[in-house]
């Protein structure tokens, strides 16, 4: 099991480094046992906004946890996705997404980093207003 869940951890830095709107990319991998391992790190883009990454996945390759955190270049959030279960009034719990403006929590069903890195270069302030290629 420890194979498939390096490959999946492989497949996202590949994803990340090769992305065009990607300057840095800063992970951590671990297969912590056989059955379970993390993905930990940051992304930098080349407006200088980052994305916060932590997975906790098991063999099955199913989230235990997550959390993408997207800021600006001065730490200031502007959405993040978890699953922390802190929110159970929501519909999609423990699924949820928190927005700069917003002050609760959003419903939305468990992202993975394509989605995310999707979602952040599709925001007009992410690319100068231009639509980047979309890398899958």
């Amino acid at each position: 099991m420890t194979e498939k869940i390096a490959k999946y951890f492989d497949s996202i830095l590949r994803f990340l480094e090769i992305h065009p709107f990607i300057k840095n990319v800063a992970i951590e991998k671990r297969v912590t046992t056989r059955n379970r391992g993390y993905i930990k790190g940051m992304v930098t883009f080349t407006n200088g906004n980052q994305l916060h990454i932590k997975e906790f996945i098991n063999s099955k390759l199913r989230k235990i946890s997550y959390a993408y955190h997207y800021q600006d270049k001065n730490g200031v959030l502007i959405f993040g996705y978890d699953n922390a279960p802190h929110h159970v009034e929501i519909k999609t719990f423990p699924h949820h997404k928190h927005v700069s403006n917003k002050p609760k929590p959003e419903p939305t069903q468990e992202k993975n980093i394509v989605e995310i890195v999707k979602e952040i270069v599709e925001m007009p302030s992410a690319t100068g207003n231009q639509r980047p290629p979309l890398l899958h």
